[in-house]
């Protein structure tokens, strides 16, 4: 495939970022090159293990287990000239892009090689108490690359196309402690133990552990842990079934009408994420003390970083269906992990604990609904009304997990319900200008009140505002 002219830059990431600070829209652009993603294996059975043995420790023993290791991850890719373009709870993205005149396939060896060195590390911390095993699935070809979101000047890299596709997939079919490369050359010379299969070819490290256990670092544990007690929430915004022929403005589009909701109601966006799952975002409420804004809202609602991300997922089902979407939204309350991910060279951060790892399942066992865990539902149920979701099958999680979904809410809205019956939160503005329309005397009766916008920009929460101002 011909190369984009965008990418004539040596650094076509920063070109991309550049071009849409620049512009204010989306920027996106083609190349060529590798694709590896890493995921830590059994993360759910660990996380558990790790709370039957150490009780209201887990959380901080899970925090310094999963620093160890994502960050000596992130390390070594970029040691190897990757990229990382992301890294969400227990798993990272990294790209080799190829240069002008390059075949993509000429950036599998820096890859396959940091693919080895990750498994060596990964070998080499476990300490039979505290085991992380991981799977790498790697593939080349065309890469999409697009920069899209851009509220308060916050945007998002995606890694889209075949080739990320294709890595994921792998990864997820990889054995244990394995790499699968999806490709039909050989890539010679590699050290370790190396294994032909009809989707491509199985890396295995061969040695001896080396290196400091992960009962050291647990050992050292420090105490002041960056860990947040917060309610995080996945969206999908395009399933994975529609990515291929979904456009990039659409995914700005979507990204950016996610940012404004997340912002109105206290939240932060972690990051806008692609995978063989879809493209989703990722966001958190209760990072920080104040964070939650103060409002009429407020006045009706207590306020908490629960409720703020339910009120906030009932406004993104309205915008999602605006773009003519369903929803997929996953919801759970508890202690995070922020920050793990950072390399030397800065190349991201994430959010890692149970609560993300409940959100994430959710998500993808929606049924066009939000789907919440009892934490959640206990925070909030003087305000939500629930009912039980039934049986679903969580990837890693048993069965028997209770999950609720919500069905609506209990308080009046008497601060601007739209039709749907949630908090019309934001668009000052434009509630303000109503208002004042409907309050001018000088208003004939059979005047006409026009609202004019995008899809998924709110107008029939306007319209169910209006209404209800009309009404008094």
């Amino acid at each position: 495939m011909t190369a984009h002219p965008i990418i004539a830059s040596r650094d076509p990431v920063a070109h991309l970022a550049e071009t849409a600070r620049r512009s204010g829209a989306a920027a996106d652009a083609r190349v060529e090159g590798t694709v590896l993603v890493a995921d830590v294996s059994g993360f759910t059975a660990l996380t558990a293990s790790l709370a039957a043995r150490h009780g209201a420790r887990s959380a901080d023993l899970l925090a310094v287990i999963m620093d160890q290791l994502i960050g000596a991850l992130g390390e070594i890719a970029e040691s190897h000239g990757g990229r990382v373009v992301d890294v969400i709870g227990d798993a990272i993205h990294v790209l080799w892009i190829a240069d002008e005149g390059e075949a993509s396939g000429d950036t599998e060896r820096p890859a396959a090689d940091a693919a080895l060195a990750m498994l060596a590390h990964a070998a080499s911390a476990g300490d039979g108490e505290h085991e992380t095993p991981i799977r790498v699935g790697i593939a080349s070809g065309a890469i999409r690359l697009a920069m899209v979101g851009g509220h308060a000047d916050r945007w998002n890299l995606l890694a889209l196309g075949p080739a990320l596709l294709s890595a994921a997939a792998a990864c997820a079919k990889a054995p244990r402690s394995s790499c699968l490369i999806v490709t039909k050359t050989p890539i010679g010379n590699l050290p370790g133990r190396v294994e032909k299969i009809k989707s491509g070819w199985v890396l295995q490290h061969e040695g001896e552990r080396s290196g400091p256990p992960l009962r050291e670092a647990v050992e050292a544990l420090a105490w002041d842990a960056e860990l947040r007690l917060v309610t995080v929430m996945f969206c999908c915004l395009v399933p994975a079934a529609d990515m291929a022929k979904t456009e990039i403005a659409i995914v700005h589009r979507l990204t950016l009408a996610v940012q404004d909701i997340v912002a109105e109601h206290g939240g932060m966006i972690d990051k806008v994420h692609a995978d063989d799952k879809g493209i989703s975002v990722v966001a958190a409420f209760g990072m920080q003390r104040g964070s939650l804004p103060s409002s009429r809202l407020d006045q009706v609602f207590g306020g908490g970083s629960s409720l703020h991300a339910i009120l906030a997922a009932i406004d993104m089902r309205e915008a999602l269906a605006g773009f003519g979407g369903a929803s997929a939204i996953g919801i759970a309350t508890g202690k995070v992990r922020v920050g793990v991910g950072d390399t030397a060279n800065g190349s991201g951060y994430t959010m890692y604990g149970a609560a993300m790892n409940l959100a994430a399942r959710y998500m993808q066992a929606c049924r066009d609904e939000i789907l919440c865990d009892p934490a959640t539902r206990a925070e909030t149920l003087a305000d939500v009304a629930f009912v039980d979701a039934g049986p679903r099958v969580l990837k890693g999680i048993e069965a028997g997990h209770q999950i609720f979904v919500v069905s609506g809410i209990h308080k009046d809205r008497s601060v601007g319900a739209g039709i749907d019956g949630s908090v019309l939160a934001g668009r000052h503005a434009e509630r303000a200008a109503i208002s004042a329309f409907l309050a001018s005397n000088s208003v004939p009766l059979q005047t006409s009140l026009i609202l004019e916008g995008a899809n998924g920009s709110g107008k029939s929460r306007l319209s169910g505002f209006a209404a209800d101002e009309a009404s008094r």
